[in-house]
């Protein structure tokens, strides 16, 4: 009787704990739901033409630190980055496509990114600025820094 009665202990507490972290989760979702419908539209503006990437990435929402619209901001980045890649192989164009279009897909509904393209992401580019300054400081201050004439 009493292993059962520790056992269902267990199971509760375990349970009770995975409903704090969902709850958390929505909250957080909540939170970021407008930025990820916006970074979504986005993403399909410049699917289809509407924006070129220069303007859509001057669009992203302002100091957001939402990890799942860093990503967005870097992958279509690397849409345009990658143009002569994806000139030369088709292949790597529709993949690039595709990933896009399933970035949008999730984050038009709000919903997060999956853990391990989190995980991937943040391998390479956590650290990264998603700088919202596209102009002349912008490019001097990066200029600067990787010359490294300057501290």
């Amino acid at each position: 009787m009493r292993f059962f009665q520790s056992l269902f202990t267990k199971i509760g507490n375990f349970l009770y704990k995975i409903h704090q972290k969902s709850l958390q989760r929505s909250s957080l979702k909540k939170d970021y739901l407008k930025e990820r419908k916006l970074v979504a539209e986005l993403i399909m503006d410049v699917l289809v033409g509407k924006l070129s990437v220069r303007e859509a990435l001057l669009k992203f929402p302002k100091n957001c630190d939402d990890t799942c619209c860093a990503v967005a901001w870097h992958a279509i980045m690397h849409f345009e980055a990658d143009e002569d890649i994806a000139a030369a192989d088709l292949l790597f164009r529709d993949v690039q496509v595709d990933f896009l279009e399933g970035l949008y897909n999730i984050m038009v509904e709000g919903g997060d990114l999956p853990e391990n393209l989190i995980a991937e992401y943040n391998k390479y580019h956590k650290n990264v600025d998603t700088c919202q300054c596209m102009g002349r400081e912008y490019f001097w201050h990066e200029m600067k820094k990787n010359i490294n004439i300057f501290p």
